[in-house]
């Protein structure tokens, strides 16, 4: 009898140990599931961490568009970030960033205008007596570096153009070459509402800030020598404003000195110089699927990418961002003002719809400049 007491409660604790081991398994999964699940403390604190900071970062913009409001006066700042005394021009109506990150050359200089508009300074190092365009002529790019040459079909300024295009390629110049440096687009150019088939002749107000719609379905112009609005085509092609006139109505539409800042449609030779200064390991301007939205985009660069997800909104992925500036690489392809030929405008990079490496941020092609598509847009530049 006391042996079969004492295998009884054998029996016992072993189940009991195997109930206590189960009923402990599910306890720590449910208080796991409270810590990390989609709405457990620490996600729920993590979210609420990233709230505040993006609160934090919407008011600083919010403070430098105010100050940006009451500088009146262009000045000129030097900046030491990179080891060396570069200098910076701010533009009257412009702020420099308060946002940690967005005020030094070396991460990529951020100004933002009374509206909320952001550009980003590229610097132009030349020597006394050195131009702009002799020293960092437009080029290609191979493994990542520019190269001793282009193609002689691609030329800026186009010598049958529009009216005023050689003189205002050369007011470019001329003012990067006395500043050492120009703007860029923080964005692609965009707007308040998704342009569609529907409404795509419609005109709207340019914008550049993050989480815009993307200004798609623009043509460069109407011919190489016509900047207005395309007629005379078919009529999938008539009645839309194009980038040129878009991007040099922005400083007027925004209410900025002109005297003291003008805005362009970029040019080849712009963009060869960003690509200039984003390029490094991180960011390869010949293979550009690791930091661009392209169908092939990889690592980080992958979320929401390729033309699934399409291109709607500026911004989307930090992981698409170099030296401050977003979707250099992919998303949608950018009008600028070089030329191919007789009868092409050119457009770089490539679209969501792209590979990065047939199609990198130093790629460039052309068509004709009444043509436009959902994914075609442009990027603004400012010259002093």
């Amino acid at each position: 009898m006391i042996f079969k007491v004492a295998k009884e409660k054998n029996g016992i604790t072993l189940i009991a140990l195997v109930v206590t081991i189960i009923v402990l398994i599910i306890l720590a999964g449910v208080s796991i599931n409270m810590l990390v699940g989609e709405n457990g403390i620490i996600t729920q604190a993590q979210k609420a961490k990233e709230e505040t900071e993006q609160a934090k970062e919407d008011e600083l913009r919010r403070l430098t568009a105010l100050e940006a409001a009451t500088n009146l006066e262009t000045k000129t700042i030097i900046d030491k970030s990179t080891g060396k005394d570069v200098p910076v021009t701010i533009p009257a109506g412009f702020a420099v960033s308060q946002v940690e990150g967005e005020n030094t050359v070396k991460d990529g200089l951020v100004i933002i205008d009374s509206e909320g508009n952001e550009f980003v300074w590229i610097p132009v190092e030349l020597e006394e007596g050195e131009r702009f365009e002799s020293r960092y002529p437009r080029t290609a790019f191979k493994n990542n570096e520019p190269t001793s040459g282009l193609s002689t079909s691609f030329t800026e300024p186009y010598a049958s153009g529009y009216e005023s295009e050689q003189e205002e390629y050369q007011a470019m110049v001329d003012s990067v070459t006395e500043h050492k440096g120009f703007y860029v687009g923080r964005y692609e150019a965009g707007c308040a509402t998704p342009r569609t088939e529907e409404n795509k002749k419609t005109s709207q107000d340019v914008v550049v800030k993050k989480g815009a719609y993307v200004y798609n379905y623009v043509p460069w112009g109407n011919e190489m020598n016509d900047t207005g609005t395309t007629e005379g085509h078919e009529e999938i092609y008539n009645g839309v404003t194009g980038a040129v006139e878009l991007a040099k109505n922005f400083d007027t539409a925004n209410g900025y000195d002109t005297n003291e800042v003008t805005s362009t449609l970029i040019y080849g030779i712009q963009w060869d110089m960003m690509l200039r200064y984003v390029a490094d390991e991180e960011h390869n301007v010949n293979d550009s699927k690791s930091w661009g939205n392209y169908s092939n985009s990889t690592g980080d660069a992958a979320t929401n990418s390729g033309s699934l997800n399409m291109n709607y909104t500026t911004g989307r992925n930090e992981a698409w961002k170099a030296k401050n500036i977003y979707d250099i690489a992919g998303n949608v392809v950018e009008w600028t003002m070089d030329s191919h030929d007789t009868y092409n405008r050119v457009y770089r990079a490539g679209a969501c719809s792209d590979t990065g490496n047939n199609r990198p941020a130093s790629d460039r092609h052309g068509s004709l400049p009444y043509y436009f598509n959902d994914n075609i847009c442009f990027r603004i530049a400012l010259h002093l």
